[in-house]
């Protein structure tokens, strides 16, 4: 088993880890950074060094100046407030720590100096399997108990429960639900294509329709569409690019093995579709160096007329520059006249992967005690399904008047909508079509995840770095490259590096877990994408993974 502290010692081995300023703040910086008045129950709650107090995610005590100068800030103390009032003997503190960088997380949730919450996909890089096995490493308290008093499986909105059912780890539970993402997708400049005389894209458009899109949108001074670095991925991952390629090995130390090389004319097929938008048709503005701010910043000074983004980008603040609610506000027009979302262009027969939803969790400091953890799961869940929520809305709306700035969320886990006392809703404050394009983007079907039947490895195994070079390549090499030598350059990477590896779960539990992984992949296909798998993922099952699971 690996403890936290030796996970501390092989972090702080390559490096990487930083916390904000150098130094955790281990003392008060003065009332502002402290609330409730003695105390036998100290909570920390994490504050980024260069951020402001805000209220989602919820993360730090707001100070007496943003109190007075930010309305969500003062929103935020009431809330608190309020559950202070409530919870006699709780103290609460900030400390300064990069909660949204993996490393810096990692290292003080180790060294036992962590905050008392965090978001609990980052201790994973957002992956599900590795958030497990972060888990098992003992980086986060278990809630079971709690999870199971405050009830939150009856709390989330219907759209989040089956994502939900997916975290539980050997039935125990590491994190509560704190956000729900309705998905990523395509936002384009719809009236821009009406002008055009154009077509929108519907449900099922393709990658080539994209193309399409963006070559006949290139104007002058405006490219068709704005993509970050790494976007080269897309058409990729619509047909399974971070499935197909891992066959299971369960007589092997490690139990996976990697083949780049057997779906090669489908992986060429994207980097050369995605390279000819880039270099011949030149309808793409790419740089090694835009990443989200970047790209919603070139569609909001309309330079980019298509980008890829989660539909968060709709419910941003209308007063803060390079936003899309700022564009339409600049242009006097409704925000769903100006701009359309939609879902990732599927891949070849159907297929998808790109647009999926998403749960963000919050995980509590295995360090805290039993007292501390129970008074920090209340306060979360006060401010996430409770009275703290409600409170910040109805703060906004006192202080803004302003529906869009009080339903800033498109999919809000707790399902709140409306609130008592606000006269509107979600759709009153963005319009019909937005709100349809996020219910249409949280309904999509969830592809099963390797993490939900095969038990957590207490160590990762191959790092991503190689498929990182090698996509960075295609993107932004402007003379000839050769994905099939590269494909095959990768299979040799990862399989080498796998020898070095060793698996903590046995040969039989990965056995039984992935046979059910994969049968629930093959039923997930057959229903939601049957022509893909017919073409595709069956010849695959019976070809590949049948044998390599019985061999």
């Amino acid at each position: 088993m690996i403890t936290r502290r030796k996970v501390l010692l092989g972090v702080a081995a390559t490096g990487g880890a930083a916390v904000a300023g150098g130094s955790i703040i281990a003392s008060f910086a003065g009332d502002d950074e402290d609330s409730g008045s003695g105390g036998s129950i100290r909570l920390t709650l994490a504050k980024e060094a260069t951020g402001t107090a805000t209220d989602w995610p919820f993360r730090s005590i707001p100070t007496a100046k943003e109190i007075k100068s930010d309305p969500t800030a003062k929103a935020l103390h009431e809330a608190l407030q309020s559950w202070l009032d409530d919870n006699p003997g709780v103290r609460l503190r900030n400390i300064s720590v990069k909660v949204y960088d993996q490393q810096p997380l990692v290292t003080v949730i180790s060294g036992g100096n962590g905050p008392a919450l965090y978001p609990t996909l980052v201790l994973g890089g957002w992956d599900q399997a590795l958030t497990k096995a972060a888990f098992a490493q003992g980086l986060a308290a278990d809630i079971t108990g709690l999870y199971n008093k405050y009830k939150f499986d009856d709390k989330v909105a219907d759209f989040a429960a089956p994502q939900l059912q997916t975290w539980p780890l050997k039935g125990r539970q590491y994190a509560m639900p704190d956000y729900f993402n309705a998905g990523n997708g395509i936002y384009y400049r719809r009236d821009l294509i009406k002008k055009a005389g154009l077509e929108e894209p519907e449900p099922g458009y393709t990658w080539d329709d994209l193309r399409k899109l963006a070559r006949e949108l290139t104007t002058g001074k405006m490219k068709g569409a704005a993509f970050q670095k790494f976007s080269v991925g897309w058409p990729l991952n619509a047909n399974g690019w971070y499935r197909l390629p891992k066959v299971p090995a369960p007589k092997n130390a490690w139990h996976w093995t990697y083949d780049y090389t057997r779906h090669a004319d489908m992986w060429v097929k994207g980097i050369e579709l995605y390279r000819a938008m880039v270099y011949e048709d030149k309808s793409v503005l790419s740089d090694i160096s835009l990443m989200d701010p970047d790209v919603v910043a070139a569609f909001s000074q309309e330079r980019a007329a298509v980008f890829g983004a989660n539909i968060g980008g709709y419910f941003d603040n209308p007063d803060q520059d390079n936003t899309l609610p700022n564009l339409a506000k600049r242009l006097d027009k409704p925000m769903e006249e100006v701009v359309g979302f939609i879902q990732h262009p599927v891949g070849v027969h159907g297929s998808f992967g790109v647009s999926q939803p998403y749960m963000g969790l919050a995980s509590f400091s295995p360090d805290l005690s039993e007292d501390a953890l129970d008074k920090i799961v209340s306060l979360h869940d006060f401010m996430t399904f409770g009275d703290g929520f409600v409170i910040r809305k109805k703060a906004r709306w006192e202080e803004t008047k302003d529906l869009k700035k009080v339903y800033n969320d498109a999919t809000p886990i707790n399902g709140m909508t409306e609130i008592e006392g606000i006269p509107g809703s979600l759709e009153d404050a963005w319009g019909s079509k937005i709100v349809e394009a996020a219910k249409r983007s949280s309904a999509m079907g969830l592809i099963p995840s390797e993490a939900q039947y095969i038990p957590a490895e207490e160590k990762p195994g191959p790092a991503a770095t190689p498929v990182d070079d090698a996509q960075s390549r295609w993107a932004f090499e402007k003379g000839t490259v050769r994905p099939r030598a590269d494909l095959a350059k990768l299979s040799d990477t990862f399989n080498q590096q796998a020898k070095s590896f060793s698996s903590s779960t046995s040969e039989e539990d990965f056995r039984a877990g992935a046979t059910k992984y994969f049968d629930a992949l093959a039923e997930f296909w057959r229903e939601q994408a049957p022509e893909y798998a017919t073409e595709v993922f069956d010849p695959w099952m019976k070809d590949v993974i049948e044998p390599a699971l019985e061999a």
